[in-house]
């Protein structure tokens, strides 16, 4: 176990695709998290499913430096560019 203490994450992306996860409230779960951990690596985040558009906003409107994708293809791209961007 002593090998996993020294890995640091240098960005976190998280990816939710279903038909009936609502993404709203995992939107507001993510920000929270994000509050309450003092976050300090980039977070990329892809939702698809129930409320999507809602949660998107909830997302953009946090004022927390939250990186929204598209897709799962666009998620990695930038979790790469914001851990170039370092």
């Amino acid at each position: 176990f002593h090998f996993y203490s020294r890995i640091q994450v240098e960005a976190i992306l998280v990816n939710i695709f279903g038909g009936i996860v609502n993404c709203a409230i995992i939107a507001n779960g993510i920000t929270k998290a994000c509050r309450e951990l003092e976050l300090k690596v980039p977070l990329v985040v892809r939702l698809e499913g129930t409320n999507v558009n809602e949660a998107k906003r909830i997302l953009s409107e946090s004022g927390l430096p939250i990186t929204s994708a598209s897709d799962l293809d666009d998620a990695a791209r930038k979790a790469v560019a914001a851990i170039a961007r370092k």
